[in-house]
C-alpha cells in the first residue's frame, strides 16, 4: 500500500511539473506535444475498456497481462506502433535546473546521457521513480508508465503503474 501511495504522489507531482513545462515550452505544429498543457485521464483502471477503441482496449488487455518488467511493457507498446514521446525538458527534469552546467563539465554522467538512451523518459525523482511516455500516431492518447529502479540499469526497471491520457479539448 505504501508503494502505491508513493507512486500516486510521484505521478501527481510529475503531472504538475509537466503542466508547468508545457506552459513554458514552445510547441511545434508538426508533432504531438510532449507536455500537454492540460490532460485528462482516459483509462487509469476505473474507466471501462469498452469506451476505448478496439486497438486501445487490446493494448490495455495486453498491458494487464504483462509482468512488471519495464522492458517487456516497452516492447509490447512499441510493437503495437506506439512511439516514445520525447520531452524537451528531460535533462532539466532528471539532472536539475543547472543541467547545462552539470552536463558540460561531466558529459559522460549517466544522468546527462539517459534522456538520449531512453527517449521516452520524461522525469525521474531522486529516489528511483521515473515517468516514461509514449504516443500513438492513430489517436491523441498518451501512455504514461511509472517505473521504479536505477535508470542506469533500464533492463531491470519495474513498472509501478500506467495510464492513458489525452489532451483536454482547448
Amino acid at each position: 500500500m505504501k508503494s502505491w501511495s508513493i507512486f500516486l504522489s510521484f505521478l501527481f507531482c510529475t503531472t504538475l511539473a509537466c503542466a508547468a513545462c508545457a506552459a513554458l515550452a514552445p510547441q511545434s505544429d508538426d508533432s504531438p506535444s510532449s507536455q500537454p498543457a492540460s490532460e485528462k485521464p482516459v483509462y487509469n483502471g476505473s474507466v471501462p475498456i469498452a469506451s476505448l477503441s478496439p486497438d486501445e482496449a487490446d493494448l490495455i488487455k495486453n498491458l494487464q497481462a504483462k509482468n512488471n518488467a519495464y522492458q517487456d511493457v516497452k516492447g509490447l507498446v512499441t510493437a503495437k506502433g506506439w512511439r516514445p514521446l520525447v520531452c524537451d525538458q528531460c535533462k532539466e527534469n532528471v539532472v536539475g535546473g543547472d543541467y547545462e552546467e552539470v552536463c558540460s563539465t561531466n558529459p559522460n554522467s549517466p544522468a546527462c546521457k539517459i534522456c538520449d538512451s531512453l527517449p521516452e523518459l520524461n522525469s525521474c525523482s531522486g529516489d528511483g521513480y521515473c515517468l516514461m511516455q509514449f504516443h500513438s500516431g492513430n489517436s491523441k492518447l498518451i501512455l504514461k508508465v511509472g517505473t521504479y529502479g536505477d535508470y542506469r540499469d533500464a533492463p531491470n526497471l519495474m513498472v509501478t503503474g500506467w495510464g492513458f491520457y489525452t489532451k483536454a479539448s482547448d
